[in-house]
């Protein structure tokens, strides 16, 4: 048998720098996997949290995005979506609640512009097919503000203050109300009620009883407004349709 080359203390001493190596190396793996696992905790919550604001920057961008083709998108009433059952209900039921005003005489001004006057026809369109009577439409450059502007009948409080509303006075203020909350149902900007003048009628804003006047401007592009306006605007429209409902 042939002998080691190494004598016994040799041998000893690489055994016990072997056993020592290999302690050393057990120490080392378990104080790594202690650090993985102290270090691995916080930098998943930290990937979690980058995750989550991505995805919010994400779905802020498509909002934007989305309300940016709003504000491009030409209006009329195409935003009827029969998927979304609750939605659908409420804008058909604003639009069938026309036809309670059948035979109200709708003066239409719109200004020469292509958008405005397609928007115009939309309203043309759908009154007339709910008994409301156009008895003119014409185009008008000046005096016509953003958006659609809706002038009814204004009482003259002078006129027997204290006897029974004139029913086609009353009329004109419901059939204001009733296309302006159909019209802002389907997403329209900028549409507004305002009172004509009182009994002047040499005035071009004189509304007869059982009448309404439309006026069709450009299309509000709100994407553009600062914020502090966007939340003015949304306040304000809040405490319309809370005086509104009280």
């Amino acid at each position: 048998m042939m002998s080691s080359s190494f004598d016994k203390e040799t041998l000893e001493f690489i055994a016990s720098w072997a056993e020592r190596i290999a302690v050393w190396f057990a120490f080392i793996s378990a104080g790594s996997a202690l650090i993985f696992v102290i270090i691995n905790r916080p930098l998943k919550k930290l990937e979690a949290t980058e995750r989550r604001e991505a995805q919010q920057k994400f779905e802020e961008l498509e909002a934007r995005n989305l309300e940016l083709e709003k504000s491009l998108a030409p209006r009329d009433f195409s935003s009827i979506d029969p998927a979304n059952k609750e939605k659908f209900d409420a804008i058909l039921g604003k639009m069938n609640a026309l036809k309670g005003f059948a035979g109200t005489e709708v003066a239409m001004e719109v200004i020469p512009d292509f958008e405005a006057r397609r928007a115009a026809r939309y309203i043309v369109s759908e009154i007339e097919q709910k008994g409301w009577k156009i008895v003119s439409i014409k185009t008008e450059e000046e005096n016509i503000r953003d958006g659609v502007v809706i002038w009814r009948h204004s009482v003259n409080p002078l006129t027997n203050p204290l006897g029974p509303k004139n029913p086609d006075a009353v009329r004109s203020e419901e059939s204001a109300n009733a296309i302006a909350d159909c019209l802002k149902a389907l997403g329209w900007q900028g549409v507004e009620i305002e009172t004509g003048s009182i009994a002047n009628i040499s005035s071009p804003l004189y509304i007869p009883p059982n009448h309404v006047l439309i006026q069709v401007g450009f299309k509000p592009s709100s994407f553009f407004e600062p914020e502090v306006l966007k939340r003015m605007r949304k306040r304000e429209d809040e405490i319309k349709n809370k005086i509104k409902n009280q």
